[in-house]
């Protein structure tokens, strides 16, 4: 009997182990403000730009689609730009890398969490829309609100994280708006590194088009000339690097193996562009240097070859 009754206990206790961590906690004093604090990455897309927030380390980025990226680590602010030719006014973005503007108007209503599960909100009392305005000013170039806001929507997921919040005028139209996504560490981190590795080509890209918008030929031209530095600082070091094992082996570098060092050699010029702004110029003077000897090299052999 007494065997009976210990397996009995040890198999409740083996039960409520299982289940336990299943078991809701209640949740009904949890703020919207206290669920937000336990969110560290967010993508913020509204309609001016997508942003990029760490909330824990204060840094984040801003991936304009237009001709730079504003960088944000601290309170400080780094702009990648693709464009030379073009002056920048980044007070409005650098607010939208601020994640307080876009939960401080939510924040002050004092809403419970548990009771906003996947439900709609509408705000339209006189001294919280007033939090929205201010809000919407910080983030929008220009907000004309002379008749004010007629009201703001906010709907929230299914722990009751603000997820959309949408902006009326006094005609009762949407004008502006902005959606919350939770990541993970790891889609932050993969749009941080993907924007960076691909800066090289936003600012061949723009630089391009910049040329292109004042005459096609301009356009053709700097596309010529970007091009023909690329490949001919690439080929350079090919010659470089095959030459160097030539006269160590005394063999020539096997087609095979030259695929790979011109694999090589292009993530490295690539790596250039990439430490550089508009590192793409400093290939310049390579292909210099590079034209030059091979126009000695190719004088040199005429002459001996005379002889």
């Amino acid at each position: 009997m007494k065997k009976i009754l210990s397996q009995c206990i040890c198999a409740v206790i083996l039960i409520l182990g299982i289940l336990l961590p299943f078991t809701p906690v209640t949740e009904a004093k949890e703020t919207v403000t206290d669920i937000i604090s336990q969110e560290r990455y967010l993508k913020i897309n509204n309609a001016i730009n997508t942003v990029f927030i760490d909330t824990v380390e204060n840094k984040g980025f801003l991936p304009s689609n237009t001709l730079y990226t504003l960088y944000k680590n601290d309170n400080n602010m780094t702009l990648s730009f693709y464009n030379l030719f073009v002056e920048y006014d980044l007070d409005n973005e650098k607010e939208q890398l601020e994640v307080t503007n876009y939960f401080s108007a939510i924040e002050e209503l004092g809403l419970t969490a548990s009771l906003q599960k996947d439900k709609t909100i509408i705000v339209q009392e006189k001294d919280e829309l007033a939090l929205f305005e201010k809000l919407l000013i910080q983030l929008m170039d220009y907000v004309d609100l002379e008749n004010g806001l007629l009201k703001v929507e906010i709907s929230f997921d299914d722990i009751g994280r603000p997820d959309n919040v949408t902006f009326y005028d006094s005609n009762n139209e949407g004008f502006f708006w902005y959606e919350i996504t939770y990541i993970s560490m790891i889609e932050y981190n993969f749009n941080f590194i993907f924007r960076k590795l691909s800066e090289p080509v936003y600012r061949a890209y723009y630089t391009i088009k910049y040329f292109m918008d004042q005459h096609i030929l301009q356009g053709l031209l700097a596309i010529f000339i970007l091009l023909s530095l690329i490949v001919l600082a690439i080929l350079l070091l090919l010659n470089f690097f095959s030459l160097l094992y030539t006269k160590r082996t005394k063999k020539s570098l096997a087609t095979k193996n030259k695929v790979w060092v011109l694999f090589i050699i292009g993530v490295f010029v690539y790596s250039l562009l990439l430490i550089v702004p508009y590192g793409i110029l400093i290939l310049l003077p390579l292909d210099i240097i590079g034209g030059g000897v091979k126009a000695a090299i190719f004088f040199f052999k005429k002459v001996f070859k005379r002889e």
